[in-house]
């Protein structure tokens, strides 16, 4: 099935109480990051429209991820949680682990959903990256009025990653990025399964993850107002329109009807109705093959 987001003209005011959002990383730390040339942002920007023509458009990109069986079973594999940053290291051709995703890794959690999260999936390895958007945008909750430098956030996503060895009983490590400096995300995947998309026969294009099945309804569209804050703001931004937009792929559940690819849309559309992007956005959706 296919889910077009729906498009309203109200309700940017209120959107506009989550715009510290977009105050991540690179706006925060500006004195400390060196922001990308225009050349490079339109390199990248081809590079990832490329990706997606070679996948016969959008609609084929689906295609290959509900179809490819490798996608979806995850036998013999450990799920490792990461960021829901696209730019972590993909997993290509690991045969032992699997990502699920939370935003600078639970630090946006409270402690009920962190322990919840931890035995749904059943994972045993947190990680923490550079860079972290979601770890800027809990310092600056936590330490309002502070100017911290990049090196300041980066210490504070370590320390709060590890601090999970005690809290859950998690190993914890860094984990690389890859196009330090710049997001280069062409869109986000919402999902309702497990699954590991590194697997079809492509180079995946640059996707946000985010793992509902394993995350609070509204936890998970806060995730998902951050990965929207960080493309328009400090990724491609305007290079996104009607045309080439920014695409969400929801991938749900069709044994849950929570996590159901209709339910599922209706909860992506809830932001994007109160979103000043979303006449750049669209929404395609399936149900997983499970």
């Amino acid at each position: 099935m296919l889910c077009i987001a729906t498009r309203h003209p109200q309700g940017i005011q209120n959107y506009a109480q989550n715009m510290w959002a977009t105050t991540t990383y690179f706006k925060l730390c500006a004195k400390d990051v060196k922001m990308v040339s225009d050349d490079v942002r339109q390199s990248a920007w081809d590079v990832q429209q490329k990706l997606i023509e070679d996948a016969v458009g959008i609609d084929g990109l689906v295609e290959k991820l509900e179809e490819t069986e490798a996608v979806y079973d995850l036998t013999g594999k450990e799920p490792i949680i990461v960021c829901i940053d696209e730019r972590i290291i993909p997993t290509g051709t690991d045969e032992k682990h699997y990502y699920v995703r939370s935003a600078g890794t639970f630090i946006l959690l409270d402690e009920e959903s962190r322990k919840a999260f931890v035995e749904s999936s059943g994972t045993k390895t947190g990680t923490w990256h550079k860079e972290c958007g979601a770890a800027t945008k809990n310092y600056g909750d936590t330490h309002p009025g502070a100017k911290p430098t990049s090196e300041t956030i980066d210490t504070y996503a370590r320390e709060f990653v590890e601090s999970l060895e005690d809290s859950l009983g998690l190993e914890t490590r860094e984990i690389g990025i890859e196009s330090p400096g710049f997001h280069p995300a062409i869109g986000a995947i919402y999902q309702g399964v497990d699954m590991d998309p590194f697997q079809i026969d492509m180079d995946l294009p640059k996707f946000f993850g985010i793992n509902r099945n394993h995350t609070p309804k509204k936890y998970a569209l806060e995730e998902l107002k951050i990965a929207l804050d960080i493309a328009f703001g400090h990724g491609f931004g305007d290079l996104f329109d009607k045309e080439n937009p920014f695409y969400i792929i929801v991938a749900g559940n069709p044994n849950n009807p929570e996590l159901c690819a209709d339910n599922l849309c209706s909860e992506v559309n809830s932001v994007l109705e109160n979103t000043p992007y979303k006449e750049k956005i669209l929404v395609k959706a399936y149900d997983a093959r499970i």
